[in-house]
């Protein structure tokens, strides 16, 4: 059971450093190429 729990803890860690990254270059990417 405490192994399950690191392993869902990592598991959302993870998922949330991607989506952070993902808003970061989304950002990077409209500040380099500003639409209008």
């Amino acid at each position: 059971m405490k192994l399950f729990q690191v392993g869902y803890f990592l598991h959302k860690r993870l998922e949330m450093l991607f989506f952070l990254n993902m808003m970061k270059f989304c950002s990077l990417q409209q500040l380099l190429h500003p639409k209008g």
